[in-house]
Parts: C-alpha cells; structure tokens; sequence
C-alpha cells in the first residue's frame, strides 16, 4: 500500500447547507449564437466530429457528476445517536467533504435510534444514502502487540484469532467502567452532583443493612429517575460491558520510518453489538460499511507532521494518544471512576514523554460538562509542562471525527491510521472442505445434465410461448373491434335519453321556482305577520293582507290598511319599513288616500308592498344561476 507523505496539504470544506446530489445527468445544450466566434460555420467535414466530441465530453461530464457518491455518518454512544450526511466536494476529491445539518436521537435502542435520525433527514429535505459508518463508544480501541510486519500481513482467520487474543483483555477493562451511575450520566438523567448523592446514599444504606441494594433502586427510590430509565440503562450497559464472550474484532497495521518496531491498533465489541448494528442497517436497506471506535477518531490530525500527544478526557475514561505525522504510535487508558479532574493526575499520566520530544500537547474535550474545569487544568498544566498547550472544545471534536469518519469512508488507501470493524466473524474458505470436493463431481454431472434439459425445455416453451402470443394478439384485436361496437351504440342511446332528459327538465323549471317561492313565502308568512301586528297602531285597521298567486311575483304581499288620520296611516308604512330592516323584506309602493271606513267613517286607506329586499333578491339571483 502507498504511504502518504507527510508534509501533503489537507484540508476539509467548512460546513456548508446540504446539497442534494441529482440522480440523472442533466444535458445542457448551447446554441450557435453563444458567442461570436461561434456564427462562422465550420467545413462541412468537420462539423459532425466536432458535434460528436463536444456532447460526447459534455454527456460525460454530467454523467460524472452523478458518480458523487454520499454516506451516512453516525455516531453511538449511551447519550443517543448522531446522523449527517457527507459527500465529497468533487468526484475525484478525497480530502474535502461538505456535512449537511446534523439530527440527534435520544433513543436507547439502535434500530429506533436509526429510524429517528433517518426520518429526522427526510423531514429537512435529504434523502438519506445506502451506505452507513458508524463511530461508537461501544468499539473498544488498544494498541496490540503481533509478531507479524504489517506489510506483510497473516491471512484474515489467522489476523482475527490474534486480534482476538490480543483485545480480549482491553474490552473487559473498558467494561468495568461503565457502572450503572457512569450509563444514567451519560444519559443526561443524572447530573454530576446527583450521582454523587445517589452513591453517598447507597453506601449508607449498605452500611446499615445487610441487605443487597443497588444503585439504580436507591436512585429510584430517591425520584431522581424512572423505572423506565433504568431499564434503559441497564441495557445499555450489558452492550457497553461487551458480556458476550464473543468478540467482532478490526486491526490496522503500519511501519514508520522514523520507528524502529511495527504499530498495531486493534478494535473490538461484542459480536451481538456488530449484529445488531448489521441487522438494523439491513432492515433499512443500509449498507454498514464499517465501524470506528469513537475514541482515537475525534483527536485525529492528518496535517501533523511532528509529534503530538492528545489527551481525549470521555465521560467515563481519559485516552491518551500519541501521533506521529498524524500516525497513532501510543495509545493508552484509564478509567476515570468518579474520580475528580486534577493538573496532577493529567501530569502524571503524560510525565514518561515529557523528555522524548512532544513537540505539541493538546487536550480534547468530548463532554460539555468538563469544558470549564479543563480550561483551568490545561493553565495549571502548561505551567509544569514549560509550553503551551492547545485546547479543542467538544463541538470542534465532533467536527473531527467527523472528518475523519468522511475520510476513512472516501480514501480506500491506509491513509487513515484507524482500526475499523468490517464484519462479525470469518468463516473458514469453502474450498478448505473436504466435503464439498468429495460431492463437487457428482454435482457438476447433474448440473451439466439439468443444464441440457433446461435448455431444451425452454426451446419448446419459446415456441410455444410465440404462438399462444399471436393466438392472444389475434383475440385482442377482436374483442377491441368488438368493444368499440358496443361503445359506439351505448353512446348514441345516451344521447337519445339526454336529450328527453333536457326537454323535460325546461318545462319542469319554471313550477320548481314558483314552488321555491311558495316554500320560501310560507316560511316567512308567520314572522312578517307577527311584525304587522307588532307594529299596527291603536288608530289603524288592518283591512286586507293579498299575495300574488302566480307568476315571480308569487312572494310579494299586498297591505291594506284604514286610519282615522293621515299621520296614523302614514306611520304604520313607516313602522313596518324600519320593523323589516335586516329581515330580508321592505316596503315598497307605499300610498295614503282618503277613502270611507267602515260605518263610512271618514279617513284613510294605507295601502303598501311587502317584497323582497335588494341584497335578498341579488342573493337568489346568484343561488340561481348555474
């Protein structure tokens, strides 16, 4: 494999909006007027080649483009899952990346976990890809000693049963740290200063009673949590302790020139993790392409030339690394186990390097919680260590792995000196079996023999298959002939009983609004006789109340009164004018004259329309129309 020199340029494209990557090339075609130098035709001779070569090299230009393949970037741990999507800046580029926005999940099962990050990216307009990394801090990472050049590496079965031996050991000592209280913090349920409460209430009880009490029921019977938590906890912690015997298992080799011995970084967690993570990618149509080890990735310095030393302070462990040339030559770690963060403790863990050259030292934070305290710490040290020392917050860290993850995916070379697990188990090669060479010729004859006879039978269903083909065409074009027949003489008696239909329907329409009218009229009557009486004066007479009987005007009332006195008569006109404001009726046509009464008393007759009201009448003009 190529090394990569170490003083090359690298360098990652910011963080830019998602892009959403076309699916088919698109042709753009220009014309002959694009530019001045295109209106002078060329000869005739060379005008097809030059068309040709032209949208040849256009055609696959576009079709290039469409080659950008994109990945789904996920990072796992007991606080929830992490999604974004990476592609590549341009289809040859294997160092800068464009991520599109980030989605989260709190989810303690990995399946539902995936379901929430991948519809979380459906819902900001990205279709999600069909390849997966994962980076998890369930994937234990150690440097392994193997007796075997990493250029020239044993076959994979023989790899595997060494880097099993080799990791055995640091994936029981990373389970050890993840006690019931480290899983509920990295959770988010408990805080620092209520996990040591819950401890300092477990050690009382336990020193008051012989009876068996854990941390979780102690910190339920306090109301810190849910029974519901818990259960989540615990089955967080079964999958970060690796219980399972088996192991899934990734190594990476490398030799430096500046090193006098090999360098080998092996990766594990337990094989029903590697399952699991395999079958819920299958079952969403993913392909797991591998898997990190969030440790190690999220402190990586490609562009390093000289030599680094990297303390990743986790949750629940502190890692530290040494790089050089952006190599990994030392890793190694310690469980933190409650126990507070000191410039002591961070000093001692990195005395032994103090004098072998570090030219950088850098402390990487991955949780927010520990962002102010190590801030102090990284003063207090640089003043022991007598040089600066840089700092990277947990957002720039994310970024990092990121990028890392972004390059491990892309670059198929060794560039990247990370350990990634590929696959569960390695089975032994087929051809190593005894059995299937003992059942290989007997199987081959039959299959020779199946083949003929395959062939031959499917000679005659061709055959067969050509004349039932034409037998059928033949039908369909006489039940075609047949149907359109048939069509034709169903439409003609359509428009036969349309055209009764409409005759009938035009002398039906003038007795359907007049019976409207009627209906209308008679809803009306009770209300409008009500007001006249309401508004009648103790002077005026009502004399007669006539309607239309036929015609439009079917609706319209006829009042007539009698009045002692001009005044009376022409109030009541008045009173039931304003009476019917907002009714949907008016008065119109009012007229007073004089006129006997009864016993031919001298007076005055009243005499005025009650109709419809402009907007009513506009109203049902409209509901009229078609």
């Amino acid at each position: 494999m190529e090394k990569r020199a170490r003083n090359a340029p690298y360098s990652l494209a910011a963080r830019q909006e998602p892009r959403l990557i076309s699916l088919m090339p698109s042709v753009s075609v220009k014309t002959a007027a694009a530019s001045p130098a295109a209106e002078k035709p060329a000869p005739p001779s060379q005008r097809p080649a030059q068309a040709f070569a032209s949208a040849f090299a256009g055609a696959f230009a576009e079709f290039a483009k469409t080659l950008q393949s994109r990945a789904l970037l996920v990072t796992w741990s007991a606080s929830g899952m992490t999604g974004q999507v990476a592609a590549p800046v341009s289809f040859r580029d294997r160092k800068d990346f464009q991520f599109s926005e980030s989605v989260a999940s709190r989810s303690a099962d990995f399946g539902q976990a995936l379901d929430e990050v991948l519809n979380g990216l459906r819902k900001i307009g990205i279709k999600p890809p069909k390849t997966l990394l994962l980076a998890s801090s369930f994937i234990v990472p150690a440097r392994i000693d193997l007796p075997i050049n990493p250029q020239k590496p044993r076959p994979k079965a023989q790899m595997w049963a060494l880097c099993l031996a080799e990791m055995e050991t640091p994936v029981s000592e990373a389970g050890a740290a993840w006690t019931i209280g480290a899983v509920l913090a990295a959770r988010g349920v408990l805080t620092q200063k209520t996990r040591e409460d819950v401890a300092l209430e477990l050690s009382l009880r336990r020193a008051a009673s012989s009876t068996p009490c854990y941390f979780g029921q102690v910190a339920c019977d306090l109301g810190l949590i849910s029974r519901h938590d818990l259960d989540e906890a615990l089955r967080l912690q079964e999958k970060l302790q690796s219980l399972d015997a088996r192991l899934a298992c990734g190594w990476v080799g490398r030799t430096e020139d500046s090193l006098d011995d090999s360098v080998w970084l092996g990766a594990a967690t337990a094989l029903s993790n590697w399952k699991t993570w395999e079958a819920a990618a299958r079952a969403r149509r993913l392909t797991l392409a591998g898997a990190l080890p969030f440790a190690l990735t999220a402190s990586e310095t490609p562009d390093e030339t000289g030599t680094r030393l990297a303390l990743e302070v986790h949750a629940e462990e502190i890692m530290l690394t040494v790089r050089t040339g952006g190599r990994i030559t030392t890793c190694q770690t310690e469980n933190r186990m409650g126990r507070p963060l000191d410039a002591q403790w961070f000093s001692s863990m990195s005395e032994e390097w103090r004098n072998r050259g570090i030219e950088a030292f850098e402390i990487v934070c991955l949780d927010a919680e520990d962002t102010a305290k190590l801030i102090t710490l990284r003063d207090e040290l640089a003043q022991v260590w007598d040089k600066p020392i840089q700092f990277r917050h947990p957002h720039a860290a994310q970024h990092t792995l990121l990028k890392s993850m972004a390059r491990v995916w892309r670059d198929k070379t060794a560039s990247v000196f990370l350990p990634r697990i590929r696959f569960g188990t390695i089975p032994a090669p087929v051809w190593k079996n005894p059995i299937v060479w003992r059942t290989a010729a007997p199987l081959l004859t039959l299959c020779a023999i199946g083949g003929v006879h395959i062939q031959q039978h499917a000679a005659i269903k061709q055959i067969q298959a050509r004349f039932e083909l034409e037998n059928r065409e033949t039908e369909k074009q006489a039940n075609v002939k047949k149907a359109i027949m048939q069509r034709e003489t169903e439409s003609r008696e359509f428009r036969a009983r349309l055209q009764k239909d409409r005759e009938l329907l035009a002398q039906l329409l003038p007795e359907v609004d007049r019976m409207s009218e009627i209906e209308r009229m008679t809803k009306r009557l009770p209300g409008l006789l009500r007001m006249i009486a309401q508004n009648i004066g103790d002077d005026v007479v009502l004399d007669a109340l006539r309607g239309v009987r036929a015609g439009r005007d079917i609706g319209h009332l006829q009042v007539v009164g009698w009045s002692s006195s001009y005044t009376g008569a022409q109030s009541f006109a008045l009173n039931m004018q304003q009476a019917l404001a907002g009714t949907g009726y008016a008065v119109a046509g009012a007229e007073v004259k004089p006129a006997k009464g009864r016993m031919d008393r001298n007076g005055y007759q009243v005499v005025f329309w009650l109709l419809p009201s402009a907007e009513e009448l506009d109203a049902s003009a409209g509901e009229a129309q078609p």
